[in-house]
């Protein structure tokens, strides 16, 4: 039972078929890659073209966003008297 939405691999699939569409239609050879909630690895793709260390760059990159997602906003931090 889930608690809590996350991403299935139908999701998944889609959000890969999206960024892959707008790669082709900017003629873009890129690596996508998905991660949940935890920066866990949920779907990869490398396109033709796209260089081998690009698969490194493309998943260090949605590490990246997913850790910069998780820090306190504003609203959440403090405030003085």
């Amino acid at each position: 039972m889930r608690t809590k939405p996350s991403l299935t691999l139908t999701d998944v699939k889609k959000m890969l078929a999206a960024g892959e569409a707008e790669a082709v239609k900017n003629k873009w050879n890129v690596a996508i890659a998905i991660v949940d909630e935890g920066a866990h690895l949920l779907g990869f793709q490398r396109m033709d073209g796209a260089g081998p260390i690009s698969a490194e760059v493309a998943i260090g990159k949605a590490h990246t966003l997913q850790e910069f997602w998780h820090l306190p906003s504003s609203r959440d931090l403090p405030h003085g008297p």
